[in-house]
């Protein structure tokens, strides 16, 4: 976890996944929070990231409190990172999706 990551008050980074093929909770899926750490060098100036939380979704399809014991700031760049490769395959299903990525910027934490 990064230095100057402290407990906050603030609203949580939290998830709720759905299998839309099922139309049921998607429980037991593994989410990672990462966040950006700045750009590689390169002309595409792609960002960095680093883990700072995982979670795996329980039987309600939610992974709660990913940014607990963060200090969020405006202006920070996160990633959800939802490994939909585990998830299907323990499902005995295809995976269209390997993986599905969320990226955000917080505005203004609570």
């Amino acid at each position: 976890m990064d230095a100057k990551a402290r407990t906050s008050p603030g609203t949580p980074i939290t998830t709720h996944v759905l299998n839309t093929a099922t139309g049921t909770p998607a429980s037991g899926l593994r989410v990672r929070l990462k966040q950006s750490c700045g750009k590689e060098q390169g002309e595409l100036g792609e960002l960095q990231w680093k883990t700072i939380q995982e979670s795996v979704t329980a039987q309600d399809g939610r992974a709660g409190a990913l940014s607990e014991g963060l200090t969020l700031q405006a202006g920070e760049i996160f990633e959800l990172h939802f490994e939909t490769t585990e998830y299907f395959q323990s499902q005995g299903s295809p995976c269209f999706y390997p993986f599905v990525k969320v990226v955000f910027t917080i505005q203004e934490p609570q």
